[in-house]
């Protein structure tokens, strides 16, 4: 795989990787649905999205050795670079299919695709990804303070004016997706009330995060970010 791979650009790399591993409904690949339709439940995500997270996770090989699309110690922000272009052919995903593949190829790829973006101060991704995240959690109940977890790794890597930026923008996230609702709200009472208990679940987990063990306070306070070495800024796309 490694052979075909490396000779090719990122771009080629992200759709060959679609192609060999992509989601897949009724036995066919998911091509432009990926940018229209999401995942209803658990069984769904897992279905459509197990294989394409299995192969996602092993990008995030940490160490000299690298992974199967490029050796060295840039093997990680290599991996995620072309992870950014595959959720962007045919065109951008929803933002609810790509917390699934994220949520799908694990805790540890989710961090470093998520403090990637954060590298490159795509809070807006940031904020529509963690609300994302969070419906997709309660979805499927599971843990939803887990997510406190990606806060803090993101929180950690930006200076204080992006942290307090990315607190704000969070605190108001879910308007949007009430907003988009709201012209069919009175055939969407179920899904309203959805949305509802996870904004609740997360303002919930993150006002106990501010006071815990491992309290965000502090990362809020810092007056420095740190670097995570293996990751660097995106170039501009030719």
């Amino acid at each position: 795989m490694y052979a075909i791979l490396h000779q090719l650009k990122k771009e080629e790399q992200a759709r060959l990787l679609f192609i060999l591993y992509g989601p897949l409904h009724r036995g066919k690949l998911i091509w432009n649905m990926i940018c229209e339709n999401t995942a209803a439940d658990f069984d769904q995500l897992k279905h459509c999205f197990g294989e394409f997270g299995a192969m996602l996770s092993f990008l995030t090989i940490k160490g000299t050795e690298g992974n199967f699309l490029c050796h060295g110690t840039r093997a990680k922000n290599h991996a995620m670079q072309v992870f950014d272009w595959m959720i962007s052919e045919p065109a951008d995903w929803l933002v609810e299919n790509i917390a699934c593949v994220i949520y799908a190829a694990g805790w540890d790829f989710m961090k470093t695709f998520l403090v990637f973006k954060a590298i490159n101060l795509e809070i807006g991704e940031i904020v529509a990804l963690l609300t994302s995240l969070c419906l997709l959690l309660v979805k499927i109940k599971e843990d939803v303070s887990r997510l406190l977890d990606l806060m803090r790794c993101v929180l950690d890597t930006m200076n204080k004016d992006k942290r307090y930026l990315l607190i704000d923008q969070l605190s108001s996230s879910f308007n949007y997706v009430f907003l988009d609702m709201q012209p069919e709200l009175n055939d969407r009472q179920s899904e309203f009330l959805f949305v509802l208990e996870a904004q609740a679940s997360f303002l919930r987990a993150l006002l106990v995060g501010l006071f815990d063990e491992k309290p965000l306070s502090p990362i809020l306070a810092a007056k420095r970010p740190r670097n995570d070495r293996e990751l660097r800024p995106l170039k501009q796309r030719k």
